[in-house]
C-alpha cells in the first residue's frame, strides 16, 4: 500500500512504469504497508476519477418527427401519474422504432425529469451501466453483481427526490436482467416501481413471449406504421420532392410500414432527389416513390412483397437488405465504393458502440486489398454518406463533443447489422482479406495501440469500455475446435478485457469471462500449452481475489507442477507461480511451506539473475514477511533491515519499494515492544509521507502515475484481507502511547490519501481504516474502534461479499470489541 501511494505521488511516466513491471509483477508481503503484514492487499481498483466508462445518458439521434405514436407516448408521459404500473414494457419487432419512441419520450420530459438510459444488449453493457448509475445515485464505484447490490440500487432509486426515468433498451435476452431466476418475483435487476416512488422504467425488447410479470410490468406492443403514418415518414424525409402522397403511400405499404424500411428509402430519395443530383440522375435512376415501386414490381428489387401483413423478423431483414443495397448501389455510382465495405466492416463489430476513431484507421486499412489507398479525408466522407442515408448513427459524446479526449461512436442498427453481416464472412479460415478476419486484425491491433495503453490503467478505462465488448464478441465467436492462431489472437485480447474488468472491480465478471478465454485457448487444436498454463494462472490469482483461497491454491499448484514438466523448474514462469503459491500458502497460515518456497525463490532467481536484481530482492522480502507472520519479529527485522539496504543501494531511497521495506521495519520494531524506537521509525515515515502529499499538487497525470503500480492490481496479485489483527497485543512499556500515536498519525494520512485518490470504500481504504480501528483498540479507545470496524464491516459486505474472509474477520474482531468495556 504505501508504495502503490508513494509512486501515484511521484506521478511517473508512462515510460517509467513500464520499466517497472518486472519489480512489481510480484506483490506479496512488501506489497503492503498498512497491513500489519498480514496478507496481501494488492487489489484492482476502481477509477479514482468522477467519470465512467461509458454515458448513459440519453443517445443523440438526428431530429426528425416522429409519426404515428402519439397515443402511446401520451400514455408514457402520463405513467407518473396513472394507477397503472410504473414498469413499461415496449416490444414488437426489430426496426419497428421502440429505440426512437423511447428517445423522443426522454426529450419530451428531460427538462424536468433526470433520465438515464441503460443498454442491455449484453451483459458486459448492462453492467457497465449499472456501474455508471450507481455512480449517478452516490453509490461507490465497486461490483454490483449480487443481489443486494440491486437492493440498494433500487433503495436509492425509490428515494430519489426528483422524478426519474430509467430507460432499458434492447432487452431481448431475459437473462441479462435476471438474477438467480428472480425476475418474476421482482428481485432481479428490474423491479416494480413502488406506487411512492416518483421514477418510471421503460423496457424496450423483441422478446414477445409472456416472460415478462404481467402483476408488475405493463406492456405495450409496438406495430408497424399504418399507411398514413408511414406514407408521412417519406414525405418528411423527401420535403415533397419525389413523388405524390398517394405514391408514397404506395410504398410504405410495399415497404410494410416498418419504421427502420422507410427511414433507409426516405434517406436515399432524400439524396436522389436532391436539386442537382435529380437533375443529372442517370437513366433508370429511382428518384421517386414511383420510380421505387416500378423497382419492386419489376424485381430489381426483391423486397419479399409483404404487403399490410403482420410482417416476419426474416421479412424484415429481407426489407432491411434491400433498401440499404439501393442506398449503397447509389453511392457506388458517386465514387463512394468503399461504403459497401466500410458499412460490411463496421458490421463485423459488436452490438454495441463503435469507437471508429480507433478501430476504423485510414493508415491501417490503406494497406489491404480492400481498401487499397484509402485516405482520411475520404473516410470522414465515407461515414458522412452512410450517416447522410440512415445506414449509420453518429453518436457523439453528450458531455463535450469537443473535448480532445472523446471517444467518438458509431452505432448500427441490429437489422442494418445483421443484413450487411450475410457476406462478411466470406473466405475466412481461407483468405485473410475476409472482413471478420479484418475487423478482428484492427481490434488486436487497437488493443495494444499505445495510445489506449493498458487495461489496468485508470486513463485507459473509457477506451477499454469501449473496446470491452467488441473483444468479447470476437472470443464468443471463436468456437472451440478453432486453429491454434484464431484461438490465441481471440484469448489475448480478451484476457485484456478480462484485466480492464478486474481494474473496474467487476470480479465475478472478470472470472466469468475468463473461463471463456480459458475455454478458447484449451480447446483450440494444437493450443499453446505454455498460454494456457498462463491464463490458468491469472485464473488462480482471480479466484484468489475473490477469497476462494484453497481452491485458489489447489490451481496455483497445479499450474506449477504443469510448469515444471512443460518450461522446466528454474523457468521464470515456473518460479513466479511457485511466488504466488507461496503467497497463497502464507495467507492461509501454512508458514513452513510458504517460507520454504520463498527461499527457493530467492534462491533461483539470484543463481539465475544476481542476487541485486530486483526480482531477487523481491523475493526475499517474501521470506522476512512470511517469518514476520509467524511472529519471529526479531529474524525478520534483521532481514527486512537487509532487503532495506540492497533496495537502497539499487533503488534509491525514495523508491516505493525502498519506503515499503522501511515500514516492515518499523512494524516489526513495534511489534518487539521497542516502543521508543518504533515510534522514531513511524514519524519519519509519516514525514516523508506528509511531503509526498504536500508535492502531490503537481501531479501532471494520475492516470500515468497509476500506470506505474498496475501489476499491484493484476488478478494474481490481489489476494484480499489476510490480516488477523485480533492475535496481535502489546505489553506495557516506556513509549508505547507515543508509539501508538505516531502509528495512527502516519496511518490517518494514509486513510486521507486513499480516500480522495481512491474512494472511501475501495478494499484499499477499508483496509487502512481496519488498521486504524485495531490502533484504537490498543490506545484503549474501544468505542472509536467498535465505530469503525462496524462502518468498515458494512462496506466489506458490499464489496467483498459476506462470505469473504475479510469481511468475516472483521466482524469476528467487532464481535471481540463488544465484549470489551467502553473507555475515551
Amino acid at each position: 500500500m504505501f508504495r502503490w501511494l508513494v509512486r501515484l505521488m511521484a506521478g511517473l511516466t508512462p515510460g517509467q512504469a513500464r520499466a517497472d513491471i518486472a519489480l512489481d509483477s510480484e506483490a506479496s508481503g512488501d506489497a503492503t504497508v498498512i497491513n500489519q503484514g498480514h496478507g496481501v492487499i494488492n487489489i484492482h481498483h476502481p477509477d479514482p476519477a468522477p467519470e465512467t466508462p461509458i454515458s448513459i445518458a440519453v443517445p443523440q439521434y438526428a431530429e426528425t418527427r416522429l409519426r404515428g405514436r402519439d397515443e402511446l407516448l401520451a400514455r408514457l408521459t402520463g405513467a407518473w401519474s396513472s394507477p397503472d404500473s410504473r414498469v413499461r414494457i415496449l416490444y414488437g419487432l426489430g426496426g419497428c422504432g421502440k429505440t426512437t419512441i423511447v428517445a423522443e419520450l426522454a426529450r419530451r420530459v428531460s427538462e424536468t425529469v433526470d433520465v438515464w438510459w441503460l443498454s442491455a444488449a449484453d451483459e458486459d453493457q448492462w453492467q457497465s451501466g449499472i456501474r455508471a448509475l450507481a455512480q449517478e445515485l452516490g453509490m461507490g464505484p465497486v461490483e454490483l453483481q449480487q443481489g443486494r447490490r440491486a437492493d440498494e440500487l433500487w433503495k436509492r432509486l425509490h428515494a430519489h427526490r426528483q422524478q426519474w426515468l430509467l430507460i432499458i433498451d434492447g432487452a431481448d435476452d431475459l437473462n441479462v436482467l435476471t438474477i438467480e431466476d428472480r425476475l418474476r418475483h421482482g428481485r432481479g435487476w428490474l423491479r416494480p416501481v413502488h406506487a411512492n416512488s416518483k421514477g418510471l422504467v421503460v423496457v424496450t425488447t423483441r422478446d414477445q413471449g409472456e416472460e415478462w410479470p404481467e402483476d408488475w410490468c405493463l406492456r405495450h406492443r409496438v406495430p408497424v406504421l399504418p399507411t398514413r403514418h408511414a406514407a408521412q415518414v417519406l414525405m418528411d424525409y423527401t420535403k415533397g420532392r419525389a413523388g405524390k402522397r398517394s405514391e408514397a403511400a404506395i410504398l410504405a405499404d410495399r415497404l410494410g410500414g416498418l419504421p427502420l424500411a422507410l427511414k433507409l428509402a426516405g434517406a436515399y430519395l432524400a439524396e436522389s432527389t436532391k436539386r442537382f443530383r435529380a437533375a443529372y440522375a442517370k437513366p433508370g435512376a429511382i428518384t421517386s416513390f414511383a420510380a421505387y415501386v416500378t423497382a419492386v414490381d419489376t424485381g430489381k428489387l426483391d423486397l419479399g412483397q409483404p404487403e399490410r401483413k403482420e410482417l416476419s423478423p426474416k421479412e424484415a431483414r429481407q426489407l432491411i437488405r434491400q433498401t440499404w443495397e439501393l442506398s449503397l448501389s447509389l453511392l457506388d455510382q458517386r465514387e463512394v465504393p468503399e461504403a459497401r465495405p466500410i458499412l460490411r466492416l463496421l458490421a463485423c463489430f459488436a452490438d454495441a458502440p463503435i469507437p471508429y476513431q480507433l478501430l476504423i484507421r485510414p493508415e491501417l486499412l490503406r494497406g489491404t486489398d480492400i481498401f487499397p489507398g484509402l485516405q482520411d479525408e475520404h473516410m470522414a466522407e465515407v461515414l458522412a454518406c452512410l450517416e447522410d442515408f440512415g445506414l449509420i448513427d453518429v453518436l457523439p459524446d453528450p458531455v463535450d463533443e469537443d473535448a480532445a479526449d472523446t471517444v467518438r461512436t458509431v452505432k448500427l442498427h441490429v437489422l442494418v447489422r445483421d443484413a450487411s453481416r450475410a457476406n462478411a464472412g466470406v473466405g475466412i479460415g481461407r483468405d485473410e482479406r475476409g472482413f471478420l478476419a479484418l475487423g478482428r486484425w484492427l481490434l488486436s491491433v487497437a488493443a495494444r495501440n499505445p495510445e489506449v495503453a493498458t487495461p489496468e490503467d485508470p486513463a485507459s478505462w473509457p477506451l477499454w469500455g469501449m473496446l470491452g465488448p467488441h473483444c468479447l464478441e470476437w472470443l464468443e465467436a471463436v468456437a472451440v475446435g478453432n486453429e491454434a492462431h484464431a484461438a490465441h489472437e481471440a484469448a489475448e485480447v480478451g484476457l485484456m478485457t478480462v484485466h480492464y474488468l478486474g481494474a473496474r472491480g467487476s470480479y465475478a465478471l472478470a472470472e466469468e469471462r475468463l473461463r471463456e478465454v480459458l475455454a478458447v485457448q484449451s480447446g483450440a487444436r494444437g493450443a499453446d500449452q505454455a498460454q494456457t498454463l498462463t491464463i490458468q494462472h491469472e485464473m488462480a490469482g482471480l479466484i484468489g481475489v475473490r477469497g476462494r483461497y484453497e481452491e485458489a491454491e489447489a490451481l496455483f499448484r497445479e499450474v506449477l507442477a504443469n510448469r515444471e514438466a512443460v518450461l522446466g523448474a528454474a523457468h521464470p514462469d515456473t518460479l513466479i507461480t511457485r511466488y504466488e503459491l507461496a503467497r497463497i500458502l502464507g495467507i492461509r497460515g501454512d508458514y513452513a511451506e510458504a517460507e520454504r518456497l520463498f527461499r527457493e525463490v530467492a534462491a533461483a532467481r539470484a543463481t539465475a539473475l544476481g542476487p541485486e536484481e530486483p526480482k531477487t530482492i523481491s523475493a526475499s522480502h517474501g521470506v522476512a514477511w512470511v517469518i514476520g507472520e509467524m511472529g519471529r519479529y526479531a529474524e525478520a527485522e534483521t532481514l527486512f533491515r537487509d532487503v532495506m539496504v540492497r533496495r537502497t543501494h539499487v533503488l534509491g531511497s525514495q523508491d516505493p519499494h525502498t519506503l515499503t521495506t522501511g515500514y516492515e521495519v518499523a512494524r516489526m520494531v513495534l511489534l518487539q515492544e521497542r516502543y521508543e524506537d518504533a515510534e522514531q521509525l513511524f514519524r519519519q515515515l509519516s514525514k516523508d509521507l506528509h511531503d509526498l502529499l504536500v508535492n502531490a499538487t503537481g501531479l501532471p497525470d494520475r492516470g500515468a502515475a497509476q500506470m506505474t503500480f498496475r501489476d499491484l492490481f493484476s488478478p494474481r496479485a490481489a489476494l484480499l484481507g489476510a490480516e488477523r489483527l485480533d492475535t496481535l497485543n502489546l505489553g506495557p512499556g516506556p513509549g508505547r502511547g507515543q508509539a501508538l500515536e505516531a502509528a495512527v498519525t502516519l496511518v490517518e494520512t494514509l486513510r486521507i490519501a486513499c480516500e480522495h485518490i481512491l474512494t472511501a470504500d475501495h478494499p484499499h481504504t477499508l483496509h487502512v481504516r481496519t488498521w486504524i480501528a485495531w490502533l484504537w483498540s490498543r490506545q484503549g479507545q474501544t468505542w472509536k474502534a467498535r465505530r469503525e470496524y462496524k462502518a468498515v464491516l458494512e462496506a466489506r459486505k458490499w464489496v467483498l461479499g459476506e462470505q469473504h474472509p475479510a469481511t468475516v474477520r472483521t466482524e469476528e474482531e467487532l464481535r471481540r470489541l463488544s465484549l470489551s468495556p467502553d473507555r475515551n
